[in-house]
């Protein structure tokens, strides 16, 4: 291959890797019945990284986490078309709760990192 045919192929490349959404993650998961579900999720500068269930009405769940560094945190649930938050929180490396969902929704939990380095979350829920 060429040498200008290289440096377009690079060019190229390095503006995928800018456009990429791989930088906020998405993490779903299927909470256990018997146990703590219990979590080490990295967010990368200026992005989010966001752990997702589905949750059914009636449950009662213990909810934890701590930050290496300062976070914005949000809880929400997706219902139809729509997106709703109970709580949302910033500047925060620890936070606790209950949540008790009264209906059957996609639940989240967010945290967003601000920062210049990437922040180590730790996270905790129990049934």
């Amino acid at each position: 291959m060429p040498c200008s045919g290289r440096l377009l192929s690079a060019a190229v490349l390095a503006c995928l890797a800018e456009a990429s959404p791989a930088q906020r993650q998405l993490v779903e998961v299927t909470l256990p019945d018997d146990r703590p579900l219990v979590r080490q999720l990295t967010a990368v500068p200026r992005e989010f990284v966001e752990l997702c269930t589905r949750l059914k009405a009636g449950i009662v769940l213990d909810c934890e986490f701590e930050s290496v560094a300062p976070v914005a945190f949000n809880s929400h649930f997706h219902e139809g078309g729509a997106v709703k938050y109970p709580e949302g929180i910033s500047a925060v490396t620890a936070a606790k709760g209950r949540l008790e969902p009264g209906a059957s929704h996609d639940y989240c939990w967010l945290w967003s990192n601000p920062g210049t380095e990437p922040v180590t979350i730790r996270i905790r829920i129990t049934p």
